[in-house]
């Protein structure tokens, strides 16, 4: 379909329609929820749910040392409703197999609050891959899970 004269979008406004809420986040101190009207005040390190496995390694590459069995990292989560701090459990290194080959990769996991419909979260992160994400698994509280796991990597030129 074709725009005839002006700069209109060939898209039909129903595939945005019923698009999930995702996270707006406010360069003037506010952070807001799109399907909400809840702010929270900018404090530095918010993530939204897509981006916390890069902050987690960004802070393996800044401090190795954050990463140790036992050890807990607290970060700030914006979601669709609200926000709220997200306790990520180092459970310790692991060996695991990948689509790379075998890899020896820290073990995290984020279990939901209780009460709560999010899915627990366990991440894999690969220091001597320059602390790429190995390994996701999403788990329901019915115990179906999702896995993910990195099949090639191929790094850019320094």
């Amino acid at each position: 379909m074709a725009a005839t004269g002006s700069n209109r979008c060939c898209i039909p406004r129903s595939v945005f329609a019923n698009r999930p809420p995702i996270p707006t986040f406010i360069a003037s101190a506010i952070r807001s929820v799109s399907a909400s009207t809840k702010s929270y005040p900018r404090q530095g390190g918010e993530q939204d749910r897509a981006s916390i496995i890069w902050q987690l390694a960004g802070i393996g590459r800044a401090d190795a040392s954050v990463f140790a069995p036992g050890a807990e990292i607290d970060l700030f989560v914006a979601g669709a409703r609200d926000g709220q701090v997200w306790r990520i459990q180092v459970v310790g290194q692991e060996q695991i197999e990948t689509g790379t080959g075998k890899t020896v990769a820290w073990h995290v996991t984020r279990a939901p609050d209780p009460g709560s419909y999010d899915k627990s979260i366990d991440i894999w992160l690969a220091p001597q891959q320059d602390w790429y994400p190995v390994k996701l698994r999403e788990t329901d509280k019915n115990g179906d899970y999702l896995d993910l796991s990195l099949s090639s990597l191929n790094p850019g030129q320094p």
